[in-house]
């Protein structure tokens, strides 16, 4: 079921968290003011055990604001100072290099309150983010493609990212003052709501929501390339950058590194590899690649 553009100015909200895919038509709710808000909510904080599962509802193709939930995880007996910088890093990681793909727009920052959970059947500290780009229109489709392309060579950056959030089809998400039901599996302690991080600015319901669009946002769009790449005319001949900045050419069958070992190979890298972290990161990917292709140790 597509949900596009039925209804514009208003928030989709789905009433039932557990409800079959085929019975979600029947739970969608379209909130226009706050009035229908506090009726939305009443009904589901009953229906829950008192729990405010509050869940916007969207689907792949659906116009939404570009948002992106971030997490990250710490050792669970870290200190509160670890804790804090940890999400003081998160936060300013995630806002600088959002700011770069939406440069000049209005990011807001909200931050669900840490809380231990089973990660991997080992107890952790999660810190959970969520971003939204206010007064701006997207899709789903969208958003993971701008996410691939600008982290394509940083996976560690990109792995922080919660990608299934955009699924084309049918989705819940949290909205502003949710929890989801309690998991006794995996949660060692209840889910607080999204608060509203370090900000002296005032948002409304409707501006922390993410279906919530109106007619005069800004409509994102980029153009990423995509299709076969141009095959190189001379495979043979590879250009090389030293450190002086000069460019040499040399061929690919004479690789003066080939028959050494993996510690020599290492000794050949340049120190200067290390001064940036995405280079550093590359340049361990892809030794530990070699490493496997060529069975070393």
């Amino acid at each position: 079921m597509s949900t596009k553009n039925n209804y514009m100015n208003s928030i989709y909200v789905i009433d039932d968290y557990f409800c079959k895919k085929e019975d979600e038509i029947n739970h969608i709710k379209h909130i226009k003011s706050i009035e229908d808000f506090e009726q939305y909510r009443i009904f589901v904080t009953k229906k829950n055990d008192n729990q405010p599962v509050l869940m916007e509802y969207y689907t792949g193709d659906q116009n939404v604001k570009p948002f992106f939930d971030v997490e990250n995880y710490i050792a669970s007996n870290s200190s509160k100072k670890e804790i804090k910088d940890s999400i003081e890093l998160l936060n300013s990681k995630c806002v600088f290099e959002l700011g770069k793909i939406y440069p000049n727009k209005n990011i807001i920052e909200l931050m669900r309150p840490y809380r231990i959970v089973n990660k991997d059947k080992i107890k952790k500290i999660k810190i959970s983010f969520r971003f939204i780009v206010n007064n701006v229109t997207t899709n789903c489709i969208q958003i993971k493609q701008v996410l691939n392309h600008y982290f394509k060579n940083d996976p560690i950056t990109l792995s922080l990212f919660d990608l299934s959030v955009y699924r084309q089809g049918s989705n819940k998400i949290c909205m502003i003052g949710d929890v989801k039901p309690y998991d006794q599996k995996n949660d060692f302690e209840k889910m607080k709501p999204f608060e509203i991080y370090n900000s002296s600015n005032t948002y409304f319901l409707f501006d922390m929501s993410i279906t919530y669009i109106d007619k005069d946002y800004e409509k994102y769009v980029i153009d990423i390339p995509c299709g076969p790449i141009e095959e190189n005319n001379n495979p043979s001949i590879k250009i090389a950058e030293i450190e002086t900045g000069t460019l040499i050419k040399f061929n690919e069958e004479d690789n003066k590194y080939k028959n050494l070992d993996l510690n020599e190979i290492i000794n050949h890298l340049q120190p200067f590899r290390a001064d940036d972290r995405n280079d550093w990161l590359n340049g361990t990917f892809a030794i530990i690649n070699c490493t496997k292709f060529n069975k070393l140790k």
